[in-house]
């Protein structure tokens, strides 16, 4: 069945033009719900608040909508950090590579 999916798919050509700006920060929400700081000392403190407040009588429920808060939360970051700060960053890098560059010498 997977394979059935897989070429159903892999033959159709379309363009969405919100899937793929929520497919351009995939990476970026990675990077940020596993960071090792979010992983070792943020989330460890999110569940013991949970586990103080509510208790862990719905575990699932509970995991569903922590999931769907922190899906909704990193993807709301990496489109504020998509529209508004990379192109700043971007030119910063570019400026510290051209001047790297031109105190080292080296032609590209």
């Amino acid at each position: 069945m997977t394979l059935l999916m897989f070429n159903l798919f892999r033959k159709m050509h379309f363009k969405n033009g919100v899937i793929n700006f929520l497919a351009s920060l995939t990476l970026l929400a990675y990077l940020l719900h596993e960071n090792i700081i979010f992983r070792n000392y943020t989330r460890p403190l999110i569940w013991e608040a949970i586990y103080t407040s509510i208790g862990f009588n719905n575990v699932a429920l509970i995991s569903f909508v922590y999931s769907l808060a922190l899906f909704v939360a990193v993807f709301g970051i990496g489109i504020i950090y998509k529209l508004f700060v990379q192109k700043w960053i971007c030119r910063f890098s570019e400026k510290i590579s051209d001047g790297l560059y031109e105190k080292t010498n080296i032609q590209y």
